[in-house]
């Protein structure tokens, strides 16, 4: 199972909720597995400098986190990416 795109792992809607799926795809690995971690501010470029480190933003290329010129945000939680 591989995901194309980034995934919620932790959610929040007033309470924090747990994406089972998310934790069923963790568990499907049997290596050990690395973290990368960007934090931040809002509309500060984590998720684009994220798709650069993993050439996800390449042109015709749909994968990695979402981004977008709005004041929405595309990645609100903790997300995963393999």
């Amino acid at each position: 199972m591989e995901y194309p795109e980034a995934i919620p792992l932790i959610t929040f809607d007033g309470s924090f909720k747990v994406d089972p799926q998310a934790i069923s795809y963790l568990d499907s690995f049997k290596t050990k597995i690395g973290i990368i971690a960007v934090c931040g501010k809002y509309w500060t470029g984590k998720s684009y400098i994220l798709n650069k480190l993993f050439n996800k933003s390449q042109k015709n290329v749909t994968t990695g986190f979402a981004v977008g010129p709005t004041i929405n945000p595309c990645t609100k939680g903790l997300w995963m990416l393999t």
